[in-house]
């Protein structure tokens, strides 16, 4: 069998690992079909605890909607770019993809209101009110 990889996300819920959603769950089974009988599977498990970064994303979809307005450009393209801006998005499968805020650490949702703001200052708009990292 040839070298194959799949990372895909788990919660808890009741004591047991469940698949977040139903394209991981597709890979999942897509990959276990794949799996012989007597073939070894390493697993690593990583622990990501939610942080309390609501009050962070709600500031930071305010200022994309705000960037976008001055922009004359729809919130999700200008989502899409501060992605790019913030190495959040990669190709897969020939097709850009994009990382999660919602998956972001608090240090990295630190990037990207940094980035914001310079978006802002570029275009002359000051969002440091809005994104005051409390």
């Amino acid at each position: 069998m040839s070298k194959q990889v799949l990372s895909i996300k788990f919660k808890k819920k009741n004591g047991k690992l469940v698949i977040d959603n139903l394209l991981s769950k597709e890979q999942y089974r897509l990959f276990i079909a794949q799996v012989k009988d007597n073939d070894s599977v390493n697993a690593i498990f990583e622990i990501k605890r939610v942080e309390n970064t609501k009050l962070y994303l709600a500031k930071i979809h305010v200022c994309i909607k705000e960037l976008a307005d001055e922009m004359g450009d729809t919130p999700a393209n200008v989502k899409k770019q501060v992605k790019k801006e913030c190495g959040m998005s990669y190709t897969k499968d020939g097709k850009e993809e994009y990382d999660s805020f919602a998956e972001c650490s608090k240090e990295e949702l630190g990037n990207v209101i940094e980035t914001i703001i310079q978006m802002g200052n570029f275009l002359g708009m000051n969002l440091t009110g809005y994104l005051d990292q409390d």
